[in-house]
């Protein structure tokens, strides 16, 4: 009862589909990550339309002069009832600047959003190189234990017939029990990945259809935005519109003002009209340190632009000789290591069943081939990587 229970919960239980590559970068793409970065570039560019306003217009309405005892307006020629309405008005392109300040600046936060975009993409992509690496050794050490268990049944006959040692069988045994021990082990490194693939993808439980990953991709040229250098030119252009706005504050804003006095006839004079122009004279710190430390944001942010430009040349020459070291290492390996290593295992085999050589040497052969076979899995993911790494320098696109 309890195993026909178990059948139907194995049977009921949700299995999860498989995504494709391209499902999986569209999911990547609306990471909060990246919305977060996109929502804050989206106020800087309503922030624009703020600071490119000149402020609203004022409109003072007072009831002034009025008699205190009695409040009467038919006592004083100066009671009356003032509307006056002021507007300030820019003598320099202060505000235009600083509008296109922010746009420049939320311009730079757009660019910080694709360029998250781009790194969650290289981590999507380190998480698929570790995924197949596992899953070549893996596969390197289940075919490694099904020689081991072949060899295991060679042995025990040789055993019986007296030519072998019990110390051989036992030894093999033992090798087997290593290269389980390591299947093992490989499946948990495979589990250990779930979680941040999970957090990349926004699932909790995600599976990732190999097959439809487009590995050549890595290997070739495709189309290249610098988001990094995008974002810092942004950057740059930004200081250097809030530079210009700060020296344009030192044209201060004229506030001109229209009143009305609605008057009630006292001495046959009729109603009153008032023009008035007021400004700031600009004697303080305030306007000039502002200057000054508009003039150090704009070298920073220059500096920086230019540090990126040098620091992005300096690592992509390194990268260059490592991926030409890879590649030579694995031909090696590929064209000659892995093919002597073959023959050897194969010729010691041989003489291993006719009793001819011993547990050891068996091993040895064993253990130096699969050492090179694991040793070429790790160099076609270290090459990957490589080349993850020099395409996001170049700002390459890591998906089609």
């Amino acid at each position: 009862m309890l195993y026909v229970l178990f059948l139907c919960l194995i049977a009921f239980s949700p299995k999860v589909e498989a995504m494709s590559f391209q499902e999986a970068v569209a999911l990547i793409q609306k990471h909060d990550s990246i919305r977060e970065r996109s929502a804050k570039s989206d106020s800087l560019s309503e922030k624009a339309q703020m600071k490119g306003s000149w402020g609203d217009p004022t409109l003072k309405l007072a009831a002034k002069n009025y008699p205190v005892n009695t409040l009467d307006p038919n006592q004083s020629p100066m009671t009356g009832l003032d509307i006056i309405w002021s507007q300030k008005f820019p003598l320099s392109g202060r505000y235009t600047s600083q509008q296109e300040e922010m746009r420049k600046l939320a311009e730079a936060g757009y660019w910080q959003g694709e360029q998250q975009s781009q790194w969650l993409i290289s981590q999507f992509w380190i998480q698929l190189v570790q995924m197949r690496l596992l899953q070549e050794e893996r596969q390197i050490l289940q075919e490694n234990l099904d020689w081991i268990e072949s060899m295991v049944k060679v042995s025990q006959n040789l055993y019986s017939t007296g030519k072998q040692s019990q110390q051989a069988l036992l030894e093999l045994k033992i090798r087997k029990s290593e290269i389980k021990s390591l299947l093992t082990t490989k499946e948990f490194e495979f589990k250990s990945i779930l979680p941040y693939l999970s957090y990349l993808l926004g699932r909790e439980q995600v599976s990732i259809d190999m097959q439809s990953v487009p590995w050549e991709l890595l290997s070739r040229r495709t189309s290249a935005i610098d988001r990094r250098e995008r974002g810092l030119q942004a950057q740059l252009a930004a200081q250097k519109e809030g530079l210009l706005a700060r020296k344009s504050a030192r044209i201060p804003d004229v506030t001109l003002s229209l009143g009305y006095t609605k008057r009630f006839d006292f001495d046959e004079q009729g109603d009153f009209v008032t023009l008035g122009a007021s400004i700031p004279l600009p004697t303080s710190d305030v306007v000039y340190a502002d200057i000054r430390s508009s003039v150090h944001e704009y070298k920073a942010a220059e500096l920086a632009l230019e540090d990126y430009q040098k620091k992005r040349q300096a690592e992509l020459s390194p990268l260059r000789l490592q991926q030409q070291r890879i590649e030579a290492e694995w031909s090696i390996l590929t064209d000659e290591s892995i093919s002597f290593a073959e023959s050897s295992r194969s010729i010691t085999t041989k003489s291993y069943q006719l009793g001819e050589a011993s547990y050891v040497e068996l091993l040895q052969a064993e253990l130096k081939l699969q050492n090179l076979k694991m040793q070429k899995a790790s160099l076609s993911a270290e090459l990957a990587m490589t080349l993850i790494q020099i395409k996001s320098l170049l700002g390459e696109s890591l998906y089609e």
